[in-house]
């Protein structure tokens, strides 16, 4: 998929991060309520090997840079051009949104994460897979 500035993205770039992987729309209350517990996340984690990937299925390419401004969403943003109804979704089995995964350093997606609304959940997840990966076990 493609970013804010045209350039391809692949979740392979992330491999030795934590991915928090975000599928949401400008349209989605419920995905938009989640945002200022994101930004909070954001600068508490900052220091931490983790990406915030949000993928919007927004089909109207305008909407999503537009809400992604106004609402200064920090982190990595992408767009299935398709929306719901594309191949990446159906791969992803979105049959809805907001849906949240965590992947670890590895790419392998992990236990669903906490809302970022629970922040202390989140950060401890965030924190025991970093964790996790600098010990090795």
């Amino acid at each position: 998929m493609q970013d804010l500035q045209g350039n391809t993205v692949f979740l392979s770039d992330f491999r030795g991060k934590v991915v928090y992987l975000d599928f949401w729309a400008s349209w989605c209350h419920a995905c938009l309520q989640q945002t200022p517990y994101i930004k909070e996340l954001k600068q508490q984690l900052n220091d931490q090997d983790v990406v915030f990937l949000y993928v919007s299925v927004d089909k109207n390419d305008e909407a999503w840079r537009n809400m992604v401004a106004k609402k200064a969403l920090p982190g990595v943003h992408l767009r299935i051009p398709d929306g719901i109804d594309s191949e990446i979704a159906k791969q992803y089995n979105i049959g809805g949104v907001p849906l949240y995964f965590m992947i670890d350093q590895e790419g392998k997606f992990v236990s669903k994460p906490p809302l970022p609304s629970a922040k202390q959940a989140f950060i401890e997840q965030v924190s025991h897979l970093v964790n996790k990966h600098k010990t090795g076990n």
